[in-house]
């Protein structure tokens, strides 16, 4: 009776996001302000900022002022500041999520893997969570393995009887906090990205765990050209190059 009352609701959710589904699908990434290109293997630089700024509609301040910015291929990149000095803004503008209000974003990449602070989980099995959002009967276990290896979370789950069967439960109940993360690495890690960009990954975890996760994502130092956005300057001891987001600009510490 509660799903046949609820469908009405349902559907008033369900059927924007098929017509926005529709409508993204028509939209070409690349404009003169952002723009995603085929890495070819000749670029120096996976991100590039030219003088971008951006200031929320309504609003005077801007969160991003002139600010220009490359990440080398290849390396570990930290962003730091402070709650609302527009660490998430400049992920959400690299990620193609904002446009800039001026200047331009080109980014040299195949692929790009996004690693939250929360990571949503399936009531699934872990290998569905891995390859979240490919067809059961495409996804391949050798790769969901791989991936669980470089989130250093494979020698767990050949310790449990069902492996990658195993069902993780509302919101991975049946995990911890740091083997839910080590998911959303693994996850990022299925469609093999050049670019991962980890948003405030372990801001919730305790600091032994937070150790440990971050351990998992210096063995990809060199793998993949990392951004790291951290309040917590621990978290960004192994980056090769630190900024910090201070008044609208990017400043290298």
């Amino acid at each position: 009776m509660m799903i046949v009352y609820n469908i009405p609701v349902l559907e008033n959710i369900v059927t924007p996001l098929r017509e926005n589904r529709k409508n993204t699908e028509k939209v070409n990434c690349n404009t003169e302000k952002y723009a995603v290109q085929p890495r070819s293997g000749n670029e120096i630089y996976d991100i590039v900022f030219n003088h971008v700024s951006f200031a929320y509609p309504g609003t005077d301040r801007k969160i991003l002022d002139d600010v220009s910015f490359k990440a080398e291929h290849g390396k570990m990149v930290g962003i730091s500041g402070v709650s609302g000095a527009g660490k998430t803004t400049f992920a959400d503008i690299m990620l193609g999520i904002l446009e800039p209000d001026s200047g331009s974003v080109v980014i040299h990449t195949n692929g790009i893997g996004y690693i939250p602070q929360f990571t949503f989980m399936l009531d699934d099995t872990i290998r569905a969570n891995v390859a979240f959002g490919i067809e059961p009967d495409k996804i391949l276990d050798e790769l969901v393995w791989e991936c669980l290896v470089e989130a250093q979370l494979a020698d767990y789950i050949k310790t449990i009887p069902d492996g990658l069967d195993t069902r993780v439960g509302e919101r991975g109940i049946r995990l911890s906090g740091g083997q839910v993360q080590r998911i959303g690495i693994a996850r990022a890690l299925y469609r093999k990205p050049d670019i991962l960009v980890f948003d405030e990954a372990t801001s919730a975890l305790d600091l032994e765990t937070e150790a440990a996760i971050i351990n998992a994502v210096n063995r990809l130092h060199g793998k993949k050209t990392m951004v790291i956005i951290a309040h917590k300057s621990g978290v960004l001891a192994d980056c090769d190059v630190i900024y910090k987001v201070v008044e609208g600009k990017m400043v290298p510490m």
